[in-house]
């Protein structure tokens, strides 16, 4: 990661939590930050920018790093979202509050189904990867060499707070929040200290 000072990055999104996690593990490393130009590039075309030189690294997820290292067209140097803040949460469904405070039933039974879809997932890895592949149109192939993904649906304010705080210090959110200001009463189950 060092060795990152004065190239150029493609990242599908400039101003996103995986740019920001990128940027964070940069500058653990020691590297400016303003000696890195990051480019913005769609996922699926940032392989053919490694390979013609455009670019000098990548920041992508699956299943376009498995193919990366699967090919010999990249290596993985660092693991940004783990680095930055391990366990960050990664995904989220949000809503209007006047709609959760309007729908109770159709909130608990979305919450409920999201939990009982992540339980048949992480009951069984090959059962999941071929539930991926089939989802995806994905080639089961690839699908079988990727990590598997850390569905959770347990909520845990500490790591959601430092995801906050990292976008404030990053300047990509404008002010300080707290957890409570984005959580509904619909998460209060999910929580854990």
């Amino acid at each position: 990661v060092k060795d990152l000072a004065g190239k150029k990055i493609a990242i599908s999104a400039l101003h996103s939590q995986n740019a920001v996690s990128v940027q964070k593990v940069i500058k653990a490393a020691g590297v400016d930050i303003s000696k890195v130009q990051f480019i913005e590039t769609p996922s699926p075309s940032q392989a053919d920018a490694l390979k013609s030189k455009q670019v000098d690294a990548v920041v992508t997820v699956d299943p376009y790093t498995t193919q990366l290292t699967s090919s010999g067209v990249g290596r993985v140097i660092s693991w940004p979202n783990i680095e930055s803040i391990p366990e960050q949460p990664l995904g989220a469904w949000f809503a209007k509050s006047k709609f959760i405070t309007d729908n109770p039933d159709i909130i608990t039974g979305f919450t409920n189904s999201l939990k009982e879809a992540m339980d048949y997932l992480n009951g069984d890895e090959t059962r999941a990867k071929q539930e991926v592949a089939a989802y995806t149109g994905l080639d089961p192939a690839l699908v079988k060499d990727m990590p598997m993904i850390g569905w959770n649906y347990k909520v845990d304010p500490a790591k959601w707070q430092a995801v906050i705080d990292m976008m404030v210090e990053s300047g990509e959110m404008e002010k300080a929040h707290t957890t409570d200001e984005f959580f509904s009463d619909a998460l209060k189950s999910f929580i854990v200290e």
